[in-house]
């Protein structure tokens, strides 16, 4: 079963999420990273849907979703409220948390902030926050995006057919291979829907939220985990660098890392077989009551 539904926010925003599996199956939260679309789920829908329900909400202003009326409510708590509802809508009473790169940051502000009770978390090629501080080892986002973000937000009109027509060019994908994916591993296929859905976004709400990101920590939140937490990273990952995996990993207790071999920011895409298995026995090892 794969269905959509909707869910309106606080501020009366219509959120679109999809859930799959069966329906008393354990459920699995599914955090996407800050302008995707769910791209990166497809090996482990694939895989594990028959086992797990998995509930995959789109934020705000991504995907089929809307944009809030009041553009100051796109940041990571928001978001994290926003999945506390809809979790609440469909009568979770126990959860595992599955986040990827900006989507650890919504799991682990989701943590501080929902009753629902979560019995394990896996961070994909995620950390804890500012990852503008952090990109190949480097401060250039942080001076980078503050200014993307005003750009469009003064002459957004002007700078989206550029926006979309680059995001839809073979140098999108040439360029994603010298950033963020490893071109040795990772298929153009699996890659090219998340180009063609930022190119559809908009790109104020898209950098609006990557500075927010940018801001953002949940640092405060780790050492008060009790539950099972699995922490997989790329080793040549330059958006989420594997050391700053390895700190959050160690600042949790009782935690699990894995090092994935040549893998970037996208590593489960990249070797799918691999990061699955690793996830599979860690669900089989969740305590779901």
């Amino acid at each position: 079963m794969n269905e959509s539904r909707h869910y309106e926010t606080s501020d009366q925003t219509r959120l679109c999420y999809e859930v799959s599996g069966p329906d008393n199956a354990p459920p699995i939260l599914l955090c996407d990273g800050v302008g995707c679309n769910g791209y990166l789920w497809k090996y482990i829908l694939r895989d594990f849907s028959d086992q797990y329900r998995f509930i995959h909400p789109y934020y705000r202003g991504h995907g089929p979703s809307e944009i809030p009326a009041d553009r100051s409510h796109l940041s990571v708590p928001t978001l994290a409220e926003d999945l506390v509802g809809i979790l609440e809508a469909e009568g979770v009473d126990g959860v595992v948390l599955m986040g990827h790169s900006m989507g650890v940051q919504v799991c682990l502000e989701l943590i501080g902030g929902t009753t629902t009770p979560v019995h394990g978390l896996i961070a994909l090629c995620g950390s804890y926050g500012h990852p503008l501080e952090t990109f190949r080892d480097t401060r250039v986002l942080h001076y980078v995006v503050p200014v993307m973000h005003q750009l469009f937000q003064h002459y957004g009109n002007a700078f989206r057919p550029f926006w979309r027509g680059a995001l839809r060019t073979p140098l999108a994908w040439y360029m994603a291979t010298l950033t963020e994916v490893n071109p040795a591993l990772a298929r153009k296929d699996d890659f090219v829907p998340y180009l063609e859905h930022m190119s559809d976004m908009d790109p104020e709400v898209f950098w609006g939220m990557v500075k927010c990101a940018g801001g953002h920590s949940g640092e405060s939140y780790l050492k008060e985990i009790d539950f099972p937490v699995l922490v997989i990273a790329g080793d040549q990952d330059g958006f989420t660098p594997c050391w700053l995996s390895s700190k959050m990993a160690a600042e949790i207790s009782g935690s699990e890392l894995i090092l994935v071999d040549g893998g970037s920011h996208i590593a489960p895409l990249e070797q799918p077989a691999l990061v699955n298995n690793h996830i599979g026995q860690f669900l089989a090892s969740v305590t779901w009551q």
